[in-house]
């Protein structure tokens, strides 16, 4: 096929035309995450020769990654035997990997995305998740808002040409280059799953707003470009007090070896080599007193007064303080430490929010992983629909945000354990300590072959006890033959 149905291309130029409407804040976005903002000069108090100097501020990608790092997808769990299957699922699609790039997309555009597509390995059907850029991809939902009705992903050749992935709940559409330069061929696969391939993962969404809002709002970029200008300012404030550094009053350039024919670096390099250090040369003024007489003033030479980048300094901070504020964090991860070191509950006390807010992002991804996510690796890997039971029982793992220690992870599930509040070796104590599944089926399998180890040389030290009572018995009923006693067994155990 080489063209689109009808329908769907008219479908297609929507959703690249939403691709195009975001294009513009969605690159402002990307600009202030790198750290290189649009800075506006309003020409007041910064030349226009240092308008050159390129800005940069990491602020932004600071606030970003500081909840993105907290959001440590660990996987699956459930009680039933699926949720080593699913865990199994999980680690071969690559999910772990891609998952925190499109939260991390989310956290800055408003809105990441997540890729599931099938592929054949070694003859088996195996789920494979990829991160999508979201500038290069969309998505419509159902008229209810519950599930996705189309997704777009627009990809670029090396050559430039564009190939477009439609994904529908029940069909995949995607164009293939058929050699010819520009021209495509249209493919199509009906796979009845009910999810569509194209995954959003959603930031900050709200009852009114169910497209996501990104981290980086207006107020973030107006105080990073507020920011970044009161460090021009700074750095305007040290070239125009470092050079020149000093003046001579009532001398002529002549004296110290400059002249308005000589050229500027002439004259530069002769003040150096008179002062060592740069200076500004005032001509000297001729006083002529009441007689008519010429008196010319003594040569003195001054020094400006150096401005303290002190208020610029106050103004950074004030500026920091009120971004970590809009972004709930603390106000130390932009770069300004309290001189005397916090203890642990006021170093937790100042990450309370921060904590939470990644709590509650965690809670949000909960029914995207559940409801789209597993169903759909389950779905390409087994060819069927999984359970509506085995659905109801999954649940997502996440780090702790708070990021404990393990070994106040540990301490606290010891308390609990000896308290009788829960079994000492529940997979629930493990998901607490922040161990992955894999590393939950290891431990147990370890515990296992010790297990048997134990019981294997607990049945080895029984054997052997019972062959020296044996040779015992033996040693004690010789014995009596010899001594011409009557022999009772039941007496020698006795004796024994």
């Amino acid at each position: 096929m080489n063209q689109w149905p009808d329908d769907l291309a008219v479908m297609m130029r929507q959703l690249v035309g939403q691709i195009t409407q975001h294009e513009k804040t969605n690159k402002l976005k990307e600009l202030f995450y790198r750290g290189s903002p649009p800075v506006r000069n309003m020409g007041i108090a910064i030349p226009e020769n240092l308008v050159s100097v390129t800005p940069a501020a990491g602020w932004p990608a600071i606030l970003v990654d500081s909840i993105a790092e907290r959001i440590d997808f660990l996987g699956f769990s459930a009680t039933g035997g699926h949720g080593e299957v699913l865990a199994e699922i999980t680690r071969m699609s690559g999910l772990r990997t891609e998952f925190p790039k499109a939260v991390t997309d989310s956290l800055v555009y408003g809105v990441g995305f997540l890729e599931i597509r099938p592929r054949v390995v070694g003859g088996m059907v195996r789920a494979v998740a990829r991160a999508v850029d979201p500038m290069s991809a969309t998505f419509r939902w159902n008229d209810e808002g519950t599930e996705v009705a189309a997704g777009l992903v627009v990809k670029h050749t090396e050559d430039g040409q564009m190939l477009r992935t439609l994904y529908l709940p029940d069909e995949t559409w995607w164009e293939v280059p058929t050699g010819e330069r520009g021209k495509v061929e249209v493919r199509h696969e009906v796979h009845g799953r009910g999810i569509a391939g194209l995954v959003p993962i959603l930031n900050r969404v709200r009852s009114g707003h169910a497209r996501g809002h990104s981290e980086i709002t207006p107020a973030v970029q107006y105080l990073t470009e507020h920011g970044v200008r009161t460090l021009l300012g700074m750095e305007y404030n040290r070239e125009i007090y470092t050079a020149p550094g000093r003046h001579v009053e009532d001398a002529y350039p002549e004296t110290v070896g400059m002249s308005e024919e000589a050229s500027q670096r002439e004259n530069r390099r002769a003040a150096w080599n008179a002062s060592m250090s740069s200076f500004t040369v005032f001509p000297p003024t001729e006083v002529v007193d009441e007689d008519g007489n010429v008196t010319v003033r003594t040569p003195k030479v001054g020094q400006f007064t150096a401005s303290s980048p002190g208020p610029y300094i106050d103004e950074l901070k004030m500026v920091t303080q009120m971004l970590a504020a809009e972004g709930g964090i603390p106000a130390e991860y932009l770069g300004f430490v309290t001189d005397n070191p916090s203890s642990a509950e006021a170093i937790q006390a100042r990450e309370f929010k921060l904590v939470k807010k990644s709590e509650l992002k965690n809670r949000q991804q909960v029914p995207t992983l559940v409801g789209r996510v597993a169903p759909l690796m389950w779905h390409i890997v087994f060819g069927e629909p999984m359970a509506e039971e085995e659905q109801s029982d999954l649940d997502v793992l996440f780090r702790n945000p708070a990021m404990p220690t393990l070994a106040a992870a540990a301490d606290a599930w010891t308390k609990a354990a000896g308290a009788g509040l829960v079994p000492g070796r529940s997979a629930v104590g493990y998901e607490l300590m922040g161990f992955t599944p894999e590393q939950i089926r290891r431990i147990e399998a370890d515990w296992a072959r010790d297990t048997s180890r134990a019981l294997v040389g607990d049945l080895a030290d029984r054997a052997a006890k019972a062959r020296a009572e044996s040779t015992r018995v033996e040693q004690l009923k010789q014995q009596t033959q010899v001594e011409g006693v009557a022999w009772d067994a039941d007496d020698a155990a006795d004796d024994g």
